[in-house]
């Protein structure tokens, strides 16, 4: 039975300490959603316009009433940290220096979305109704209309209400505070896009944060990472690594025993640890031989031109392996991979990388015996490995 391949998620007090270990660069734009960091779209010239007529709007109300917070973060709770383009929150003599604004001290949320609009309507208005915010109005800029959400439940917002042109708002906290929907549109409010130009706005989508070997390490040495817990970094995303069954560990075990027996004295046989294929992918292959080096790669880690074969071992993980880890390791140029499968007994050989995957692939099964490329004078048998 496959197991799907989990992204590490990440709480509100790791994504600070990765801010603070500067796996951000100065002013980067990211925001912690559900656990995620998702590289925020840029700012354009219409949004930030739309913004700006808001939040003059929303200074109308005293500020012995409200604090109005433009693009700053929030708290929802331990795994979502957004940054809505407008907050209207509780007061607080510190202005929430000392611990940023929860759901019980938020009043309003607004979200003002052109590209990012599927994303703002099913990702982060639900997210916001699960933290039990009372009240979010997402402005479409293209449907110029306003989407007005209220009463939160686990599975989202149970109210919604779509406003366009010639209707008035009132926010729940602030029901004496009329907001005119033809004021926010302004006089360009009816402007119509061509069709090429909304297709290509509407294609927009939301990026994960992708990280390098180089920020991957910041966050382990920052203690983002828990002692002994099991990561990779595969093409810029950390996957949260299966754990090791009891019939994984053993063939493990007899692969390396054999490959002990046979090479240690050609290659540095390692087993369950780092290789860096290149600026985005540290991944942690069940066996890998490399080139010997006196220093066992104690000063920098092998990389694809020191490495001789990769063997992974999959039960749960065959498809991500086969389909993910594989493609990546051809795109690296490493020149021999195996790949065996536990579930239907047999080693997959991978051989001849190209940037679209390894143009070989053998399958061998039980009767079989293959020799690495790197080594073809010593044979392994597919029954041996298999006992």
């Amino acid at each position: 039975m496959s197991v799907q391949i989990q992204r590490r998620l990440f709480t509100v007090q790791e994504y600070h300490l990765m801010a603070e270990s500067g796996v951000f660069r100065d002013n980067e734009r990211v925001e912690l959603i559900a656990g995620e960091i998702i590289q925020m779209a840029a700012i354009g010239r219409r949004h930030a316009a739309r913004v700006d007529r808001l939040a003059r709007m929303f200074s109308r109300i005293p500020e012995s009433l409200v604090i109005f917070r433009v693009q700053n973060p929030i708290c929802l709770n331990d795994n979502s940290e957004p940054q809505p383009d407008i907050a209207l929150v509780q007061p607080r003599a510190d202005f929430y220096e000392e611990s940023l604004p929860n759901s019980g001290d938020i009043l309003l949320l607004v979200e003002v979305a052109d590209s990012t609009v599927n994303y703002d309507r099913t990702v982060k208005v639900p997210n916001y109704a699960r933290s039990g915010i009372r009240e979010v109005w997402l402005w479409d800029l293209e449907a110029n209309c306003l989407e007005v959400y209220r009463n939160p439940t686990a599975n989202g917002y149970s109210s919604m209400q779509k406003l366009e042109r010639g209707a008035i708002i009132s926010p729940l906290a602030f029901p004496e505070f009329e907001v005119s929907i033809d004021r926010i549109l302004g006089e360009n409010g009816n402007l119509k896009i061509t069709a090429k130009k909304r297709r290509i706005v509407m294609s927009v989508q939301m990026q994960r944060r992708l990280f390098t070997v180089k920020e991957y390490h910041l966050m382990a040495e920052s203690g983002v990472f828990r002692d002994n817990e099991r990561v990779e970094l595969i093409a810029g995303e950390i996957i949260q690594m299966a754990a090791i069954g009891r019939r994984h560990a053993a063939r493990v075990d007899r692969l390396a025993e054999f490959f002990y027996d046979r090479l240690r004295r050609l290659a540095i046989i390692r087993v369950q640890n780092p290789i860096c294929l290149d600026d985005l992918s540290e991944p942690q292959p069940d066996i890998a031989l490399v080139q010997r080096r006196p220093d066992f790669y104690e000063e920098s880690l092998p990389n694809s031109g020191d490495i001789l074969l990769l063997v992974e071992v999959s039960d749960s993980t065959v498809d991500f392996d086969r389909t993910v880890k594989v493609p990546n390791y051809a795109q690296s140029g490493i020149q021999e991979v195996w790949l065996w499968d536990l579930e239907a007994n047999c080693l997959e050989v991978y051989r001849n990388p190209t940037a679209n995957g390894y143009s070989s692939m053998q399958k061998l099964e039980r009767g079989a015996s293959i020799s690495s490329l790197a080594f073809p004078e010593f044979e392994v048998s597919i029954d041996r490995i298999l006992g």
